[in-house]
């Protein structure tokens, strides 16, 4: 995926998050492209993981 189409493709759920979060957009675009390499890398690919979060289920 190029980087415009990364961009692309989360900017508007991350304008979204501002309202309920008080988190910038600017910061969670930034954010999410460092942690998946630009969306990239296997977590992100795979697991749908943007920010390299890892959980075990509850």
């Amino acid at each position: 995926m190029k980087v415009r189409d990364f961009i692309d493709l989360i900017t508007p759920g991350a304008q979204a998050l501002p309202k309920v979060t008080g988190v910038p957009a600017s910061f969670t675009v930034g954010e999410a492209t460092v942690e998946s390499e630009w969306g990239a890398s296997q977590l992100a690919r795979q697991g749908k993981n943007l920010f390299g979060v890892r959980a075990d289920p509850p």
